[in-house]
């Protein structure tokens, strides 16, 4: 995650962990564990919601790509692999299809 122009950190987290992205930071969210994992994004209520990106997630086709050679790197020295198809980090209307998986 990063402000924007700033540096990039790395918070690592694991089982049960809770973490708030400071207001107008930039975040990602990679899973190099060996299970699958699952993200609770909680966001104020729309009234309260500012406008444009509240979340500031950046999506696949939108990442530098030394995030996804870091994240690649991570699996690899975990014996794992990337399931994203190449068409995730292209196409910004790509939806999964777990039957893909």
């Amino acid at each position: 995650m990063w402000p924007e122009g700033g540096e990039k950190v790395i918070v690592p987290w694991r089982e049960a962990s809770v973490f708030v992205p400071p207001d107008n930071w930039y975040h990602q969210h990679f899973n190099v564990g060996n299970t699958p994992a699952r993200y609770l994004a909680l966001h104020p209520p729309r009234p309260f919601a500012k406008s444009g990106n509240e979340a500031n997630q950046i999506e696949y086709p939108s990442e530098e790509p030394f995030i996804r050679e870091k994240f690649e790197a991570a699996l690899a020295q975990r014996g794992a692999r990337s399931l994203m198809p190449a068409e995730a980090y292209k196409d910004p209307t790509y939806e999964w299809s777990y039957a893909e998986a």
